[in-house]
């Protein structure tokens, strides 16, 4: 089965959690037999995957335009199939699957940048004959913006944590036993606000994994969370394990996304995750998942405080280790094969 990998993402994200399900598809079907792959890369890649990308035995194929340009024009991969790791439909026709991850742009984002993305996004998924979503609630999106998308051609591949880098260590390894964990962007929708009022309320401290605090941040933090918060800034996956592993809780009070991989990734370190009560997080966190009755700070400190009481507190580790384990990226890569299968 010849197969075309578009890997503009690789372009576009240094690391993140598109470019981390793009790589566990393409080493997989690097390791394929029964697939010769092609992967298209963009003239210049952003990831910090591009040592393994290169090492990677399968046929590469470099643009020449920047990947400013070309993430907005048709990739050039003449396989039977193909598969576009971010909105762009193969020049020339052939069968076409594409990969829709959420709908972010569509709910916050306005002006140029939403009809940009939200055009190329409608049209890509509407040539493709298939369409890969991250999750149902992903999916139901989709048939919400494009109607004249077939049901039967949106199909759900679920992301998984990477269980190589993610799992639960021997023994804590850092003094973050009273700490709340918040992992990622932190702007809008993701709700640091309501993180930090949840942690203030429940009596526990915020450590934030993530960007720089910005000045207002910091007073906020300040005001909020006085000697009760701390920012151990960008960390690699060991570290993040053990920040996980160590910590009280994660805390993922997010309006919205396409799937919530943290939350796995919090689980399968043996974290309790206490998250949003919306979206595609109860199709991830399943029932091992403390659920906030709303979104406010009394309904997260209410559930923060609940795992005070030790035997809710293994309970809640024991069914996170069984929930994560639901999830492996073999059975994604399998799904993602079945789809190209069915088009060559």
């Amino acid at each position: 089965m010849n197969v075309g990998f578009d890997g503009i993402i690789f372009g576009l994200q240094r690391l993140g959690g598109i470019s981390t399900y793009a790589w566990e598809l393409l080493r997989r079907a690097a390791d394929d037999d029964g697939v010769a792959l092609t992967l298209g890369l963009p003239a210049a890649l952003s990831s910090n995957r591009a040592a393994a990308l290169a090492a990677l035995a399968v046929t590469q194929a470099r643009e020449s335009l920047p990947v400013g340009l070309s993430r907005y024009l048709p990739h050039r991969l003449r396989q039977p199939v193909s598969h576009s790791t971010y909105y762009r439909s193969p020049l020339g026709g052939g069968k076409s699957v594409i990969t829709a991850y959420d709908f972010v742009y569509e709910r916050y984002r306005s002006g140029l940048a939403r009809t940009v993305h939200s055009t190329q996004k409608r049209r890509a998924c509407q040539a493709a004959d298939i369409i890969l979503c991250i999750s149902e609630n992903t999916r139901q999106d989709l048939l919400a913006a494009c109607p004249a998308i077939s049901p039967d051609r949106a199909r759900v591949t679920p992301l998984a944590a990477d269980t190589t880098a993610f799992y639960l260590p021997e023994g804590r390894r850092n003094d973050l036993q009273d700490h709340v964990v918040f992992v990622g962007q932190r702007a809008g929708y993701k709700r640091f606000d309501l993180a930090i009022a949840a942690v203030a309320r429940s009596g526990l401290c915020l450590a934030i994994v993530g960007p720089d605090l910005t000045p207002d941040e910091q007073a906020i933090l300040a005001a909020a969370l006085p000697h009760r918060h701390r920012h151990l800034g960008r960390v690699t996956d060991p570290e993040l394990r053990d920040i996980y592993a160590g910590a009280f809780a994660f805390l993922y009070p997010s309006d919205y996304e396409g799937f919530g991989l943290p939350i796995l990734e919090a689980q399968a370190c043996g974290c309790p995750a206490v998250v949003a009560n919306r979206s595609s997080f109860p199709e991830v966190g399943g029932t091992a998942a403390l659920y906030a009755a709303e979104q406010s700070a009394e309904a997260y400190a209410t559930q923060l405080l609940s795992l005070a009481d030790s035997a809710t507190r293994a309970a809640v580790i024991s069914a996170g280790l069984a929930n994560a384990a639901r999830f492996n990226w073999d059975r994604t890569y399998a799904l993602t094969r079945a789809a190209w299968g069915d088009l060559a």
